[in-house]
């Protein structure tokens, strides 16, 4: 998993970087790049989602719920597995993301 997330930083920066001689620019800006990934992201999150919700919905808290929803469940150690265990990645892209906004 971890060489997945390193190719997928070097991918995502090669598609968002433009080289003017020696310096490195940003084709758009951070806030708009992160716009374009959730809105490209959030519709298969939902539906994984809506599939996990029928099986944990009566063992689930209301936090976990919440941090689940808003893709933030990995920032939580307790609930990083809650309800959608793979989706803890996508979270922690979110976590990588919050800090790349400048």
């Amino acid at each position: 998993m971890t060489f997945f997330f390193i190719l997928s930083g070097f991918v995502l920066t090669y598609a968002n970087v433009a080289f003017v001689g020696t310096d490195f620019v940003m084709r758009n800006a951070p806030q708009r790049f992160i716009t374009e990934r959730v809105a490209r992201l959030w519709p298969a999150y939902l539906v994984g989602l809506a599939l996990a919700v029928p099986v944990f919905l009566h063992s689930a808290s209301l936090i976990d719920a919440v941090l689940v929803f808003t893709m933030l469940q990995a920032w939580v150690p307790s609930a990083a597995l809650a309800w959608n265990a793979p989706a803890w990645s996508l979270s922690n892209e979110m976590f990588f993301y919050a800090f790349n906004v400048q």
